[in-house]
C-alpha cells in the first residue's frame, strides 16, 4: 500500500511555500502582492520554476524594477500584471533617462503561455518590449500608458496568436 506519491522534501511529503524573502520552485502560481518587493532591480525567474502556470503582480509592486525577464518557463499559462508595476515617474526620478529608461521586458520561449495582461501605467520607463516564441499566445491586453516611453516594441515567433486590443480591464478586487 502506497502512503503517499508524490514529491518528498526534507523527509516528508512536499506541501509548497513561499515567505517574504523565499519562493518555493514547485509551485503552480507566482503571486507578488500589492506594494511589494519594491527595492528589487531585476525579476529575472530561476530555471528551477518549471511547474509554474501563473505570475501575479500586484498593484503597485515592484517599483524599481528595471528588468522583468521570463525565459524557457515550460508550463507558464498566464502573466498579469497590475496597474502602475514597474512605474516610474519622470518626475519623481532625478536623471531617470539614464537611470531608468534601459528598463527591458522579456517573455521568450514559454510554449504554453496563453495570455498577458498588463494593467495601466506600467512599465512606463521601460525601453524595450519583446515577446518571442510564444506559440500558444491567443491574448495580449496592455493598458493606458503603459511602455509610453518604449522605443523598441517586438513581437516575434508567434505561430497563432490574436492580440486583443482592449484596454485592460477596469479597477478589480486583487
Amino acid at each position: 500500500a502506497v502512503d503517499y506519491e508524490g514529491i518528498w522534501k526534507y523527509d516528508k511529503p512536499y506541501q509548497s511555500e513561499t515567505s517574504g524573502h523565499i519562493i518555493d520552485n514547485h509551485v503552480d502560481s507566482i503571486e507578488i502582492n500589492r506594494n511589494s518587493y519594491d527595492h528589487l532591480i531585476s525579476f529575472i525567474h530561476p530555471w528551477s520554476f518549471d511547474s509554474c502556470k501563473r505570475i501575479v503582480l500586484g498593484d503597485c509592486s515592484l517599483q524599481s524594477l528595471q528588468h522583468f525577464v521570463i525565459e524557457g518557463m515550460k508550463e507558464l499559462e498566464s502573466i498579469d500584471i497590475g496597474y502602475f508595476c514597474l512605474y516610474k515617474s519622470p518626475s519623481s526620478v532625478p536623471y531617470f533617462k539614464e537611470m531608468y529608461h534601459n528598463g527591458i521586458c522579456r517573455i521568450d520561449n514559454c510554449p504554453r503561455l496563453k495570455s498577458i495582461l498588463v494593467g495601466d501605467f506600467s512599465f512606463t520607463l521601460f525601453d524595450s518590449f519583446q515577446l518571442t516564441n510564444l506559440p500558444s499566445l491567443e491574448s495580449l491586453c496592455i493598458g493606458g500608458s503603459s511602455f509610453i516611453h518604449a522605443s523598441s516594441f517586438q513581437i516575434s515567433g508567434l505561430y497563432e496568436w490574436l492580440v486583443q486590443l482592449n484596454r485592460y480591464p477596469k479597477a478589480k478586487n486583487r
